[in-house]
């Protein structure tokens, strides 16, 4: 046998060990293939929410915008309730901001939708996103759907625009 031959076996068997040696073992594997699981749901989620356009027209309002942020950010990782609860909480702080009143959560929907700030449709639905806050606030047994908190999510999404458009003016 030549030796070019030998040098040529030698290197394909050295190919063949190294590969083998830098392969990731199983372990790794099925961590990574988790890992890519986990990162196309986050992505999925954040899809599903949609247009974020809203958020430049509150970045002179931080308190919303950051929360806001913050609940996308819950809502993409899998916290639900909490997103859930913090859209309500962003809500009642923007119509207490809009209406300068101290009323309660309720009082503050009608008088938005009185004054035309918000439709009824979408005083509807913040009463609904209330009655849920309030029983998630204060009951460990209920539980909230992924399904639930992109529905308030973007309810919330919905009022913010027409509270920005209507009159929850940056800045003021």
């Amino acid at each position: 046998m030549p030796k070019s031959d030998h040098i040529a076996g030698a290197l394909l068997l050295g190919g063949l060990l190294g590969a083998a040696l830098a392969s990731s073992p199983p372990a790794e594997k099925a961590e990574l293939a988790e890992y890519r699981n986990i990162k196309a749901q986050v992505a999925s989620r954040i899809n599903r929410i949609g247009d974020l356009s809203v958020l430049e027209k509150l970045k002179t309002k931080p308190h919303l915008f950051n929360l806001f942020r913050e609940v996308v950010r819950m809502h993409s990782n899998g916290f639900y309730r909490g997103s859930s609860l913090f859209c309500s909480v962003i809500m009642e702080d923007a119509l207490r901001e809009q209406l300068g009143a101290k009323e309660n959560f309720a009082e503050l929907i009608d008088r938005a939708k009185e004054k035309g700030l918000i439709s009824a449709s979408e005083a509807h639905y913040l009463n609904g996103t209330r009655t849920d806050r309030n029983n998630l606030a204060h009951s460990a047994m209920l539980d909230c759907s992924e399904e639930s908190s992109l529905m308030t999510i973007l309810v919330t999404k919905k009022v913010l625009q027409s509270l920005v458009a209507n009159s929850l003016k940056p800045g003021e």
